[in-house]
């Protein structure tokens, strides 16, 4: 059985008087084709139970004779190609639709481009590890188009195509999560075109994207000041032991610390306190942010107060830290057993396995945030020092500890937890 609805798109932009795009969808043979029509109507002025423009709207009387003629083109396109015997795909029918005829001059070379001239465009905006991100994007889905034999333009970006992508992603061992972030890079530079007026289809902004929120794993107090304390290492492993818990006393991102100079260590008085603060640009946002420092970020920045030039600490390396860091986690006593959720597709493969073989130097910047959480300081303070921007980047750290669900429960019930199994 097949089927034609019409239905409206999304806004492009968030307001009542926008007109918005008219989408075609046609379902066949557990098949769907979605594609604009060159049609944009007001909210207001769209029937959505009859698919059609209402009847007192100027122009409603062509629009939905247009509209009729459409459907009953797009249902003789499908089936003299049944007749036939013609293998029915979008493109069969997409290539033989009279609306969409023309769009076969916009070649897959003008796509292409655009993506890359928007990597020339960005260079001077982005930081180049955010361009290198958007760039795996690319990467993919260009390698996904020549295995597939596509020669895709911007209207064959639909909500079909997107779930085959994804699909392709899921295969190459992808899970959900990293699916998730190169298809919203590819989304991103979508927007960016359509802006630009390259083209009209908003499509993509149909297909559905979900985050799946893990676990935040971090050490504890007392494991970090185990690594902290830890003196049976190499002088280069002393230096990646606290080049990590500088970031776990600080919050600083790994890309902040390398930029960090001795410079940008200031003492200003707080009362009758020597308060110790780093002010440094975020090489992320740009924004310049003043961190309090710990007694203990203030001993890592002593200790390399004689190195050469102005770095307040060691040059390095995320690759190597990551790599040392686990080395020096396991032996400083960090055996505790984590679990590791990795969505793929519907299914979800727990791994557990020690807290030092996943421990990385991101955990140095989740640690000072959950410490944080646990010791019941302000969100808000913690924002502002880490330079978190919005909640919505900031909500997976209030996961609440095993702890503090036990105390809490102990609290409201403290009869039936004391005692357990009494009546």
């Amino acid at each position: 059985m097949n089927t034609v609805k019409f239905y409206l798109g999304k806004r492009a932009k968030n307001t009542p008087k926008t007109k918005i795009p008219v989408v075609l969808a046609f379902n066949y043979a557990a098949t769907r084709l979605y594609t604009q029509i060159g049609i944009r109507v007001i909210e207001e002025e769209w029937d959505s139970k009859k698919q059609r423009v209402k009847s007192k709207v100027s122009g409603s009387l062509e629009t939905n004779m247009f509209l009729d003629r459409l459907e009953n083109e797009i249902r003789e396109i499908y089936m003299k190609g049944l007749a036939a015997g013609v293998t029915i795909s979008n493109q069969y029918i997409l290539s033989r639709l009279s609306i969409k005829k023309k769009s076969v001059e916009q070649s897959t070379s003008s796509f292409f481009a655009d993506w890359e001239r928007y990597f020339d465009v960005k260079k001077n905006e982005c930081t180049v590890d955010a361009l290198k991100s958007a760039r795996v994007s690319y990467n993919h889905f260009r390698e996904f188009c020549r295995i597939k034999h596509l020669s895709p333009t911007y209207d064959d970006i639909t909500p079909d195509l997107l779930t085959d992508f994804r699909n392709y992603l899921l295969k190459l061992n992808q899970v959900n999560n990293t699916s998730f972030s190169i298809i919203k890079k590819m989304r991103i530079f979508l927007n960016w075109s359509y802006r630009l007026g390259k083209h009209k289809n908003i499509l993509h902004r149909e297909f559905k994207l979900k985050e799946y929120k893990g676990n935040v794993h971090f050490l504890t107090w007392e494991e970090l000041m185990k690594i902290y304390r830890f003196e049976k290492l190499t002088e280069y492993e002393k230096q990646v032991r606290d080049f990590f818990c500088w970031g776990a006393f600080t919050g600083l991102r790994f890309s902040d610390s390398l930029q960090l100079r001795r410079t940008d260590i200031k003492e200003l008085p707080i009362g009758e306190t020597k308060a110790f603060f780093a002010e440094i640009r975020e090489r992320k946002t740009s924004a310049l942010n003043s961190l309090p420092l710990m007694g203990e970020a203030i001993e890592i920045i002593n200790r390399y107060k004689d190195l050469p030039g102005n770095k307040a600490l060691p040059e390095m390396n995320m690759q190597v830290v990551n790599r040392y860091i686990k080395s020096i986690a396991k032996r400083a006593g960090i055996n505790d057993t984590i679990s590791i959720d990795k969505f793929k597709g519907n299914r979800n493969e727990r791994v557990v396995m020690p807290k030092h073989r996943k421990i990385s130097s991101h955990w140095g910047r989740k640690t000072f945030v959950s410490n944080c959480l646990k010791r019941k300081m302000p969100f808000t303070t913690i924002m502002s020092i880490t330079g978190h921007k919005s909640f919505k980047s900031f909500g997976h750290y209030f996961s609440v500890q095993n702890e503090d669900k036990f105390q809490q429960l102990r609290e409201c019930f403290p009869a039936d937890t004391d005692n357990p199994g009494e009546q």
